[in-house]
């Protein structure tokens, strides 16, 4: 928080719970059964299409823009993507 220029960060009572919220949510999510993609399919060996090479030349860029920020937020959209999934799951086993 200090490299990002916020000062006196100790004294924000709500940033520690959430920092805590954060660390609790990570600690449970790595001991459970929910499933996460692992990206163990993908594969640059064949031919890459241009729009993938086009998508991650934008990934770099929109990066670049503000790393802190996006990467925190590609993170935790993967963090919150485990769950959407395992929701979906059991709404489609609940429908047969």
């Amino acid at each position: 928080m200090d490299d990002q220029g916020f000062k006196r960060v100790s004294e924000i009572d709500w940033l520690a719970w959430c920092a805590f919220g954060v660390t609790l949510y990570a600690g449970l999510t790595m001991v459970t059964n929910v499933p996460f993609y692992s990206f163990k399919d993908v594969s640059f060996k064949r031919t890459v299409p241009f729009i993938v090479i086009v998508a991650i030349a934008l990934g770099f860029a929109v990066i670049t823009i503000h790393p802190p920020i996006v990467l925190f937020s590609v993170f935790l959209v993967y963090g919150l993507s485990g769950y959407a999934v395992l929701r979906l799951q059991k709404g489609q086993g609940a429908s047969r």
